[in-house]
């Protein structure tokens, strides 16, 4: 199946900014998964964080969810500390709760807030 959803990485120090867009499929998530997976090992660092920020249309199934998850776990292995993750509307955040459950991440609705916090972890 033809992979839906696409995101955008950029680094900034050590902080990873991951601009997601649309509709996402299992095959859609897995494509950003390697991506992060590659930035991050290409970037040969020890310690970093994130900033997601999740567009109008950026959602998922729940096995879609699954995926998320399992990228998380992967980053807070591979160095990751804390993410801040900026939601566009009620129903992205009621998705991503439980993915968040346990682990030093936070949501927010404005950038600014989002990177005051980062820099503070």
């Amino acid at each position: 199946m033809k992979a839906h959803g696409y995101a955008d990485l950029s680094w900034n120090k050590n902080v990873l900014t991951l601009d997601a867009y649309g509709p996402f499929n299992e095959e859609g998530i897995k494509l950003v998964f390697e991506q992060v997976k590659e930035s991050v090992l290409n970037k040969n660092i020890k310690h970093w964080c994130r900033i997601e920020k999740l567009d109008e249309e950026t959602m998922g199934s729940a096995l879609t969810l699954s995926f998320v998850n399992e990228l998380y776990l992967w980053a807070d292995k591979h160095g990751c500390y804390a993410t801040a993750v900026i939601i566009s509307n009620l129903i992205q955040a009621q998705a991503i709760a439980d993915v968040l459950t346990g682990k030093n991440a936070k949501l927010f609705q404005h950038i600014d807030e989002a990177q005051k916090w980062i820099s503070l972890q």
